[in-house]
This record gives C-alpha cells, structure tokens and sequence, in this order.
C-alpha cells in the first residue's frame, strides 16, 4: 500500500471509518455518521490510498472462510488480505479486512503483518464468545427476573454480592448498580426481602455467623476413649451439676468433702490434646455461639456426649480440691483425672434444696462470696434474659433469676479459677490469666451502689473491659487476685488450653512455652470478641420481633442515664435498654411504665413512650 496520505483516503480513527478531507500539520477527517475532527497523523490508521466513498463502504465477509485457509502459514498485510477477500484492494475491502482484524477469530497482528490462526485456536475463541454470549444471555435473563421480582432458588449464588452488601461485608456491589439500587446495606436488605430471600423478621446477625463459620465443627473425634486413662474414683462423693433447664452441655459439677470443696470439670483436653485437627479447629472457632435461633459448638458433639457431665452413668473429670485460706482465698490441693456419679438438676430445683442437701456447699460458697466482696468485687444489679427463637412465632424471653444457687455455682467456678491460677503461678505453667482494671476514677462527690439499678447501669461505664494476658494481674470486677478462666473447656478455647498445660504438667510432659501460649490466645481474642458481639445484637434483634408481635404492649421501665438530649429506659423484664425523648420530666432512678407503639426493626429500634 502507498503509505503516503493523501486527500480522500481512507482510514482509521477510534475504530470508525473516516475520510481525509485535507492534509497539512493536522489533518481534517470526515467520519462516517457525519462528525468532523482535526487530527495529527498519529491519531488514526491509513488504511487504503483513496479515493473513498464512506455512504459507499460495504462490508463483505462472503469469502472469508476461504482466505483465512489460504492465509495458513502466511504472513499477510492489511492489503493482501483485503485482496483475499474482494478480489481487489478497494476501500470496501479493505473495511472489511480492518474489521476482521480487528474481530480476532480468525486472524491476529497489526496491518502490516497478519497471520491467521489455526483451527485449534479459531474452535477457542469461538467456544470461549458462546460461553461468554451464554453468560451474557443468562445474565440478562437473571436481571429481568430480580426486576420481576421472579427469582429461582438456583440465583441465590448469584446474589451474594448483595448479601455481602446488606450484611456489611462490603461497600458496593456491581449488580445493585446494574439495577439502579442504592449501595446501602439497608436497600440490599429490602430487595432481598421484596425477592422472597429474607423475610422482614431474618437475623442477619445469624446469617453473619453461618459466614463467619460452619455451623458445626468439621472435624471428628478420633483420639481414645477417656476410660483408657486411669483415674481416681471419686463416685462416692454427691457430684452436683447445676445448670439452665434444657443445659445440653453440662461441663461442671460441685462436691463438698469436709471442709473442701470440689469442683468436677469435664475433662476435654484428654479427647483435644494440643496441636491436633480437633483442637486446631476448636482453637479458630474460640468458643461456643449462643444465638436464639441455633447454638453453634467449637468442639463436635460427640465430644459432649461422652464428656458431658451426668449424661452417660459414670462421667470422666478432671477434679479440682479446693480450699479456703484463713485470708480467705482459695488454695489448690489436687487437681487430678477422676470418674464421678453426677446428679443433674437446675437452678430452679437446686434452690428448693438450699436448706436441704445443697446446704452445706451454699454455705461454703456464701463465705468465698463474702470474702470478694470485701476484696472489692462488684455485683452489678442489671437484668439478664435467656432468648429462644425456634421460629418467628415461637419466641421466648426468660429472665435469668439470680436465686442462691446460681450465686452458688457462680462463686465454685471463681475459686476454682483463682486456686488454679496460684497453681500455675507457682509452678511456673504458662496459661492465659484474665485480670480486669480497677473501675476508672469516678468525679469527685459521686459515690455509686452496684446494687441499685441505675447507679450500676452508670457504674459500667467506668469499668474497663476483662482482658487476657501470661501475667497475673488482679481482677477489679471479681475481687480476686490472680485469676483464669479455666472451667469451661467444652465452651471456651482459653480454658480448654488452660485444661491441656495442667494435663501435660501432671503426666510429667513438656508444657507449652510462653510464646506459643500467647500466640494460642492472640487469636482466640478477637473472635470471641466477634461472637459476643453476634450474641448481643441477636438478642437485641429477637426482643424487636417479640415486641411487634405483642398487641398494645406495656412493661415496667426504669430510668438509668439521663442525657443531654432524652433519657434512656431500661425494661428489666426484656434487658432491653433504648433512649427515648419523653415529654415528662424524669430523672435517673424513676420507675415508669413503658408503652409500645411500633417497631422499626431495619432502624433496630422500638419506638416507645413512658408515664408514670
């Protein structure tokens, strides 16, 4: 081709057929669909001398199949092809030579050199544009259907940008944009439901979890059964597991032997030794999840089952004799592998039994409780609940009753956590310790009872979160120095590791190193951190559901801070707490009864009013 540019010659520019018009230092075009530019010459693409006609150009690929065999093996210009395929270099020809270039199926290279593809490459691309025109077309046809509102069960994969987006895993989704839908989790949400997906009442704070983990632990238990381990017999001591009616996990038990108290915790660690598949998966799972809907295990449940204390007739242990120091403190005297007879009973039952065969351990654990007290530890008076939600319409809300019993158990487990971290301090066994700033310095003038309402509510604020760490620290909450949490190891991953360095340090095994302890824990924090969080905002979330359901609802209320705009009423029945803008004087400490009158789950608030 003469590649000298002259007027009326054809070429190319932003992949449009256009005219030259005149040449000088910039060039004018004429571009087919009637525009004009003036352009360097580096802008466009010469393509036939001239003279061309653009209403005159026709693409013609009759005969492209026959020049893409003759081209096999050949190294083609722009020209020579245009050849191939009208029998003449013509501006038309030449159109079409550019535009099969361009395609790609056939032929590859720039327009002075051009080498066809072979038929293995030419069947590619040409399977690769069906599958991409398929896509498209399904696409498409996935579109139409969420505007219908029509989806199949089988979009659902397709939509997880979108859950992503309503769940807030993530900020933006090409598919809501495509649907000209705002990038907000609450818009993500709504059209979930508009598609049937969701339904108004879904917790998303569940299906956050079922994201973050399986359901159930994936792998299985393999290691031997506890009975091959030799263990003391303690099944003549009176081994009570006392916990919630229903409790399907029961992971401790008390006994009172003398003037010692005995604390049976399930013995985990011989089924999860350190470092095995079961403990590493027990160890990313952190703890158990507790949601209304469902609870999520860390460990299989075979684990529980043959661990659990008081479901099969005799029930392996590792057993913690305690001892209350003159100070007051609890003194570790054995801990050690044993079998128990256990009776299993709750809360409600073992209050009953508090002047009869539960007597003489309330009274050991009163003065444990005592001796805490005066150590400093706070008791904050704030209700609790227990929340079931087999389903939207079969929602349960129990206050959680602080009878004697659970104080009882409550203050088993404590002491069992400060002997068992003396013992480990002792003799020099890494563990996780849990320790707790002392509360941070209220004003001057301002003194607050934990066991009023209100001045506990406002007393939280100054206590710092439990942390953990390899040094024994004092616990401020608890009134106890030092401490670890060590009696929930079908639970909580600390205490199962807890469990392990003790079993390792009896058998006379290396124990674990500071160092891998602490990488053990760093990254059991912040998921149980995550979970606890889960916890709480499915509550919140299943007390907004029962309260829409209940028709011209009223409950008590009490004030507990008052702000600078509104005040905030706690419902001791629900342990729902929610700032209001009441048109009543009120101040903290007031009683009053709280009305309903409507429920804005995608806000996550109750809209309430009060009177006295």
């Amino acid at each position: 081709m003469n590649n000298k540019i002259q007027k009326d010659a054809l070429v190319i520019f932003k992949s449009k057929p256009a005219k030259i018009l005149s040449c000088g230092e910039k060039f004018e075009l004429s571009i087919q669909g009637g525009k004009g530019a003036k352009v360097r010459e580096k802008d466009f693409t010469l393509i036939h001398p001239g003279p061309c006609d653009l209403a005159a150009l026709k693409e013609d690929f009759s005969q492209l199949e026959e020049a893409w065999e003759y081209g096999q093996g050949e190294e083609l210009s722009l020209s020579e092809l245009a050849e191939l395929l009208g029998n003449e270099f013509s501006p038309s020809s030449a159109w079409s030579a550019y535009l099969c270039l361009e395609d790609g199926l056939y032929f590859t290279g720039d327009i002075d050199k051009i080498q066809a593809h072979d038929e293995q490459k030419v069947s590619a691309i040409k399977k690769e544009r069906e599958d991409k025109a398929h896509k498209a077309a399904e696409q498409e046809a996935f579109l139409e259907r969420i505007k219908k509102r029509q989806v199949l069960e089988s979009d659902e994969d397709s939509l997880d940008e979108i859950i992503a987006v309503a769940l807030d895993e993530k900020d933006t989704s090409p598919l809501l944009k495509k649907l000209k839908f705002s990038q907000q989790a609450d818009s993500a949400r709504q059209l979930l439901i508009e598609l049937g997906l969701w339904a108004p009442e879904t917790n998303i704070h569940a299906l956050k979890a079922l994201r973050l983990r399986c359901l159930e632990p994936k792998e299985k238990l393999l290691e031997d059964s506890p009975s091959e381990e030799n263990r003391l017999d303690l099944t003549h001591l009176k081994a009570w597991a006392i916990d919630d009616e229903g409790s399907k996990d029961p992971d401790d038990a008390i006994s009172l032997e003398g003037n010692t108290l005995w604390v049976h915790i399930a013995d985990v660690a011989c089924l999860v030794p350190h470092g095995t598949a079961l403990d590493l998966e027990a160890r990313e799972r952190g703890a158990n999840l507790y949601l209304p809907e469902w609870v999520s295990p860390m460990l299989p449940q075979e684990i529980t089952d043959q661990l659990g204390l008081g479901l099969l007739e005799k029930s392996p242990a590792l057993s913690f004799q305690i001892e209350r120091e003159e100070r007051g403190n609890a003194r570790l005297i054995q801990v050690i592998p044993s079998w128990l007879k256990v009776t299993r009973t709750s809360y409600a039952a073992a209050d009953k039994e508090a002047d009869g065969e539960l007597k003489g351990i309330f009274d050991y654990l009163k003065a444990f409780d005592a001796f805490r007290r005066e150590q400093g530890a706070l008791e904050l008076d704030l209700p609790e609940v227990k929340i079931s939600a087999k389903d939207p319409d079969n929602i349960e809300i129990r206050p959680i009753d602080r009878g004697l019993s659970r104080l009882a158990v409550k203050n088993a487990m404590l002491m069992c956590g400060q002997a068992v971290a003396r013992f480990a301090l002792e003799n020099e066994i890494p563990i996780p310790y849990t320790h707790q700033a002392a509360p941070k310095e209220l004003e001057e003038g301002i003194s607050l009872d934990p066991s009023i309402t209100h001045e506990a509510f406002a007393l939280r604020k100054y206590l710092s979160p439990s942390e953990q760490s390899l040094e024994p620290s004092s616990h401020a909450g608890l009134g106890l120095e030092p401490y670890t949490q060590c009696t929930s190891p079908l639970r909580r991953y600390s205490d199962l590791l807890v469990h392990q360095q003790l079993r390792a340090y009896l058998r006379k095994e290396e124990v674990l190193d500071q160092d891998t302890v602490f990488a053990a824990i760093g990254g059991v924090k912040d998921m149980s951190r995550n979970l606890r969080r889960l916890e709480r905002f499915s509550n919140h979330h299943w007390t907004l559901i029962w309260l829409s359901q209940q028709e011209d609802w009223e409950g008590k209320g009490i004030i507990v801070s008052k702000e600078s705009r509104g005040v905030i009423v706690l419902i001791p029945a629900l342990a729902f707490e929610q700032k209001i803008f009441p048109k009543i004087e009120l101040v903290e400490g007031d009683e009053c009864v709280v009305t309903l009158y409507k429920v804005d789950l995608q806000a996550g608030k109750a809209l309430l009013d009060v009177k006295k």
